[in-house]
Parts: structure tokens; C-alpha cells; sequence
């Protein structure tokens, strides 16, 4: 008496399987991220806002004015990035007005990325 699913891995019966079909509906598997030819870095937006800093975090060096994003979003993200096997460059960009201030609530930072938007 057998319990359980049984299957004969050896039936020398030939089954015709199908291509797979990866996102973009093409058939050639992907290799990963490829080096961008523009030289143009991901863009990751960033909320510019007051509250949890330990959650996420922007500040720019007043004389640099170069961007330094932290707390633990940061970092997980900053990792996961190391971990793949191959390099993304990427930046994270704060989606702030002229002033420095929270050009909107978490909803409109996800729609500017939808639409594609530079903030």
C-alpha cells in the first residue's frame, strides 16, 4: 500500500512542454540588469518628511548639496541592492519642492513614479 503521490520519472513517454513565457511575453530568458547605455542611474524617490527619521531619513550637505538618505528603508534597500549578482547603479532622489519641503503625501511620490516624472 503506497501513501502519497506517485509518478514514474522514467515512463520513457516523451512530453512535448512548452516554451516558457517571461514578463514582456518573450520566450529568451532574462539575463538580469543590463548596463544601461546612457550611463543614467536608477532613480529611487525618497519622501521628504518629519516624523520617524529612523524609518527613512533625507539630509544634503549644505556645502556638497549631495544627498544622504538613511534609516532602516535605506538600508534594507541598500543591501538588497549589494546582494544581487550583478551592479545597479542607482541614486536616491528626495521628492521635495524648490524649498527642501515634502512635495506631497507618500500616494503623489508613488504616482510621479508611475508617471514617470523627474522630482
Amino acid at each position: 500500500m503506497a501513501i502519497g503521490i506517485l509518478a514514474s520519472l522514467n515512463s520513457g513517454a516523451s512530453v512535448a512542454l512548452k516554451p516558457v513565457i517571461w514578463p514582456g511575453e518573450s520566450t529568451i530568458v532574462p539575463k538580469g540588469w543590463e548596463i544601461p547605455v546612457s550611463g543614467k542611474k536608477l532613480q529611487i524617490g525618497v519622501p521628504v518628511k518629519l516624523g520617524f527619521p529612523g524609518f527613512v531619513d533625507v539630509e544634503r550637505d549644505p556645502v556638497t548639496r549631495q544627498i544622504k538618505a538613511s534609516g532602516f528603508c535605506i538600508e534594507l534597500f541598500d543591501m538588497v541592492m549589494k546582494a544581487l549578482p550583478y551592479g545597479v547603479a542607482y541614486e536616491y532622489i528626495p521628492f521635495e519642492d524648490t524649498k527642501g519641503n515634502s512635495n506631497g503625501s507618500y500616494d503623489e511620490l508613488v504616482d510621479q513614479v508611475h508617471l514617470k516624472m523627474v522630482f
